[in-house]
């Protein structure tokens, strides 16, 4: 499944109409998230709050991430297109 857990939470906090707005930031990482999970989540927690989708977690440390807000300016199209998922940048070193 992708997004997992992250993808139900988000659809049960659309559903109810579920927020956090003390919540400035998440860490979604474990599964592929999918546009639309992260749409969920953020519309769930403070309005200048975001997510970030670190790369790696399961596999070693996380070597890459990228922020929800950018996924959904920037590549969340070019996703639903068949392009991929983007993981963002790599870190430093």
């Amino acid at each position: 499944m992708v997004g997992g857990l992250g993808t139900r939470v988000g659809r049960l906090c659309e559903r109810d109409k579920m927020t956090r707005p003390t919540v400035g930031r998440l860490v979604w990482a474990g599964a592929p998230v999918p546009p639309h999970g992260l749409q969920r989540m953020k519309n769930a927690i403070h309005p200048e709050g975001d997510m970030h989708t670190p790369y790696g977690a399961r596999e070693s440390l996380a070597v890459a991430t990228i922020a929800a807000s950018q996924v959904l300016s920037e590549t969340a199209a070019r996703t639903r297109v068949g392009e991929g998922t983007c993981v963002g940048s790599r870190f430093p070193g």
